[in-house]
């Protein structure tokens, strides 16, 4: 393995010491992290299959996070630093907000930040923010480091590098296993965010506080994302003002609909939802009048019929009462 990715701070025992009677979930839990367990360190030595189990992990470590107190995954922190005491603790956290990229890395009582280009994505920053963590790492004089981030996308990344794409990956990598070589002990660690560890907390600070540009290239796959948002802008801009379009106030927004299975099913919603039916355009094939609802004397239109018109009340109360 390339990297070592210690989760074990919420492994079986942990979990028991810290939340056996805590919640009902807790022996589903201890049954299904036991599977874990008994692959050592987790995700550490699973190479087949290692996608589907990261997914049940994530899921498994957001309940964890959704309903546990803070102060539990706190002392579970704790514990974990005990088994580590001897591991240099380095937490990273990145930041996109409000046309503001940054990432921050916290080590020793030191603080390092600085901003992105804008058009990098948050989970550029998070990439960038351990590649600059190894950095820190290489000019130290000790040999054993623990980075603590709080985004398992990137962990996963990581854990599977050969099917990485993104080019910081690809040099974290690299960088790691030159580290290595060198005699270098790194292991990476998920920590759940905004729960009180006061080093994730410090470094999602300088994070979001940075202001020192750090000089760096733009991953492609950040660029053509926002080439795209912003011809999609300009666009809804234009469709915007077609105000006297009456397919605007169908569809006001270019956000695509989804897309249904059945293709059948999609043609009548379209058909629906443009007005195109046979009933309401029949008369123009044989030229004859517009049609006209008999109770109400107005134009029979989609709309008119499924929310307004009087002849229709049975029907709409039948079949479209939860709409009404």
């Amino acid at each position: 393995m390339l990297v070592r990715l210690s989760l074990d701070f919420i492994m079986l025992d942990h979990l028991k010491y810290f939340l056996f009677s805590t919640a009902p979930w807790v022996y589903f839990m201890t049954r299904t992290l036991t599977v874990y367990k008994s692959k050592r360190m987790l995700l550490s030595t699973i190479h087949l299959g290692t996608y589907l189990l990261s997914n049940m992990l994530i899921r498994l470590l957001n309940l964890i996070k959704n309903t546990t107190a803070p102060v539990v995954l706190q002392q579970i922190f704790y514990y974990h630093r005990c088994q580590y005491a001897d591991y240099i603790k380095v937490f990273t956290d990145g930041s996109k907000a409000d046309g503001h990229v940054g990432f921050g890395v916290t080590m020793d009582d030191a603080s390092y930040s600085h901003i992105l280009s804008v058009f990098c994505s948050v989970y550029t920053a998070e990439e960038m923010e351990i590649s600059y963590a190894l950095k820190l790492i290489s000019s130290s004089q000790y040999r054993k480091f623990c980075i603590y981030g709080d985004s398992m996308r990137v962990l996963q990344q990581l854990e599977n590098i050969e099917s990485a794409t993104h080019p910081i990956s690809l040099n974290i990598a690299d960088t790691v296993q030159c580290l290595k070589k060198k005699g270098f002990d790194i292991i990476f660690c998920w920590t759940p965010s905004h729960v009180g560890i006061l080093g994730n907390e410090k470094a999602d600070n300088v994070a979001r506080t940075a202001s020192i540009l750090l000089k760096h290239t733009v991953p492609f796959a950040d660029i053509l994302k926002s080439v795209q948002h912003y011809i999609f802008n300009k666009g809804q801009e234009t469709w915007d003002l077609q105000v006297n379009n009456k397919l605007h106030r169908i569809k006001p927004s270019l956000v695509l609909w989804p897309i249904f299975p059945i293709r059948g099913f999609s043609v009548k919603l379209t058909r629906l939802r443009i007005g195109h039916t046979w009933y309401t355009y029949i008369h123009l094939l044989y030229g004859d009048s517009v049609p006209l609802s008999t109770s109400c004397n107005e134009v029979q239109t989609v709309d008119h019929i499924l929310t307004k018109c009087p002849d229709f009340n049975s029907s709409r109360l039948n079949f479209l009462k939860p709409l009404f």
